[in-house]
Formats: structure tokens, C-alpha cells, sequence
């Protein structure tokens, strides 16, 4: 019984998950929030868009993005974005913390927790270890802060 409870609750945390990663990559397209969109053609957008989001959650850069764009300019926004957006960084370090119960279950994953963000590590003792119920919160929470530019791109649950 307790095995089949754990397997929900993974699956739970993992269908949020995947939900925030769409919002926050919905998000990082806006230049008003993203202002490191700023001086970038369309096809080069999709590529930092695209690498921002995979480096906020955790995961390998793809070659496509580092054919473009270095690493360190990567990080770097990243790290500014999560520095000036507090609900942005609990977004964030609440995904990773699930990404690593997640892996656990899949551990072909290639994560890059590893070697995270120290900025992010260093905020990581400000927040709660997530359960499928504070992290299906935080869902409902970012729904009420994410802009209605955001919001109109996804269906309604």
C-alpha cells in the first residue's frame, strides 16, 4: 500500500513539475519580464528562451543552445532573473528539490543538479521540502501572480 501511495504522489509532483516548466518557459518569452530578450532576433529568442528555461530546471544544455549562446551568459541570466523575481526562485528551487525525487525514479535523467546554480543553492534553506500538496500550492500561487499574458497561452485545468 505504502509503495503505491509513494508512485501517486511522484506521479502528482512530476504532472506539476511539467506544468511549471510550460509556465515559466511561457513566461521567459515575455521581454517585460525577460528583459535579456532585449537586442535578440526571433530564431535566437527561441534558442535563449529554450536554454533559460532547461538551465532554471536543472537540465543539460543542448548543443543547439551552446552553439549560440556560452554557458556563462546562460547562468548569468538566469541567476538575475531568479535574483530579482523572489516567486520565480521558489518556483525554481521547489521544481529542482521535486526534479531530484523525480530522477530518482528515472535515472536516466540528465541532471545537472550537481553543478547548480550556487545562487540557488544558497537559497534553497529559505524554503519547505515539497509534498505533492505544498507543491500543487505553489501551482495555485503562480496562477495568481503570473501575468494574464502567461495565463491566456495555456488551457484552463
Amino acid at each position: 500500500m505504502f509503495g503505491f501511495s509513494k508512485k501517486r504522489d511522484f506521479e502528482r509532483m512530476e504532472a506539476t513539475f511539467i506544468k511549471f516548466q510550460t509556465l515559466v518557459f511561457l513566461f521567459l518569452k515575455d521581454e517585460k519580464y525577460n528583459p535579456h530578450l532585449s537586442g535578440l532576433k526571433d530564431d535566437e529568442r527561441k534558442i535563449f528562451i529554450g536554454a533559460l528555461t532547461n538551465y532554471l530546471f536543472a537540465t543539460k544544455a543542448r548543443k543547439e543552445h551552446l552553439e549560440k549562446f556560452e554557458y556563462d551568459e546562460i547562468r548569468d541570466a538566469g541567476d538575475d532573473l531568479l535574483e530579482n523575481n523572489y516567486e520565480l526562485c521558489e518556483i525554481i528551487v521547489q521544481s529542482v528539490k521535486v526534479k531530484l525525487l523525480i530522477t530518482k525514479k528515472h535515472p536516466e535523467e540528465d541532471l545537472r543538479v550537481g553543478n547548480y546554480s550556487a545562487f540557488l543553492m544558497l537559497r534553497d534553506e529559505n524554503f519547505i521540502k515539497p509534498t505533492p500538496d505544498n507543491y500543487d500550492a505553489l501551482l495555485y500561487k503562480a496562477y495568481q501572480w503570473l501575468p494574464k499574458s502567461v495565463l491566456s497561452q495555456i488551457k484552463s485545468e
